[in-house]
């Protein structure tokens, strides 16, 4: 899933009707690229504090903020400048979201163990685990091969819904500033 956040400030916009195409687009790409630092920077700053369901389980962070950050891209459509992040769950930034099994599933996987947090089930099988559901339970268990005991690894759930988050992003005003000192810069830099 890719998100992507197109940029519209009013100053920029106004100072966009007055240039002819060429200078538009220029200026549209350093826009687009401060605000895709601006986004970058602010989702490695939150990959620092939010590990919560890592350091309850006793697990290491599986690094998806931090994937996210390098992975920020930004360019211009048309008259827009846009920034895309390539990795799901950042357009809880503007509402709730929620998440259902894929075609042919019935439940969602939830890891509850620091041994599967970050793993998929079929990765935890190629790693040597045997993974099961006992009767009438609303969790997946697995036993690494030759080991006595099992654990629960992951509970089963038909739906999950994450509330909207807008920490998730810099704020609109913040987005704006950075495409502004984008193009500010670019200008300095051309008048000189």
């Amino acid at each position: 899933m890719t998100f992507s956040y197109a940029l519209h400030a009013p100053a920029l916009d106004r100072l966009m009707d007055a240039l002819g195409p060429d200078m538009r687009r220029a200026l549209l790409e350093v826009a687009a690229r401060g605000m895709q630092i601006a986004v970058s920077g602010h989702i490695e700053a939150m990959a620092q504090t939010r590990h919560r369901s890592a350091s309850a389980l006793g697990a290491e962070p599986t690094g998806h903020y931090e994937r996210a950050a390098a992975d920020v891209t930004s360019e211009v459509n048309g008259d827009v400048g846009v920034v895309t992040i390539p990795i799901a769950g950042f357009s809880r930034a503007f509402h709730d979201v929620t998440i259902r099994p894929g075609t042919g599933k019935k439940a969602l996987t939830i890891p509850i163990a620091a041994e599967s947090y970050g793993v998929k089930v079929v990765e935890m099988q190629s790693a040597g685990w045997s993974i099961f559901r006992p009767k009438g339970s609303k969790a997946l268990f697995g036993r690494r091969d030759g080991a006595a005991g099992a654990l629960p690894l992951y509970a089963l759930v038909s739906v999950v819904r994450q509330p909207q988050d807008r920490t998730l992003l810099p704020s609109d005003e913040e987005l704006g500033a950075a495409a502004e000192n984008g193009v500010r810069l670019y200008l300095q830099e051309a008048m000189r």
